[in-house]
Order: structure tokens, then sequence, then C-alpha cells
């Protein structure tokens, strides 16, 4: 799984029910990678049906969070496109 997954993920538990064209601007990808993104994380239980997150999806984000708030995943732009470090 990717840091894109977590930037999914995070956006996704602070506001619930973005649409994958709002998603696709805030995670800085195309359309089509935020629904493979939301289909890997469905099928690897981290997302409900409604993209609501389930506990391990909550239990995915730990790494990232910093006194209980999500921290910002660092994505570094290349000649290449968008990458996470």
């Amino acid at each position: 799984m990717t840091n894109k997954l977590a930037l999914l993920l995070r956006e996704l538990s602070n506001e619930p029910g973005l649409t994958q064209r709002a998603l696709a601007s805030r995670v800085r990808t195309s359309l089509g990678s935020v629904n493979a993104l939301l289909s890997e994380a469905k099928n690897a239980g981290l997302l409900k049906e409604d993209t609501t997150l389930t506990p391990a999806g909550q239990d995915y984000l730990a790494p990232f969070r910093v006194d209980g708030a999500v921290r910002p995943v660092r994505i570094i732009s290349s000649p290449f496109g968008w990458t996470a470090p």
C-alpha cells in the first residue's frame, strides 16, 4: 500500500462522503487512480462501501497521527509526476 492511500484515507476520515473527483483533487492524482485506491482500501478492509473508515482503516492511519491529529503525508513533485518518499 502506498502513501497516496494514506492521503486518501486521511481525507475521508476528515470529511466522509467526498466524491472521487474531490478526492482526486485533494490527493493530487487522477480520477482513475482514486478509483483504484478506493478498491484497494475496500478489498483490504480499510473502508466500508459508504467510504467510512473501518477500525482497520483507523489503525492504518495510526502511524501518521501526532497527538490524535493526522499529520500530512509528504508528496514530492518530480519530473516523472507526483511521488511519495
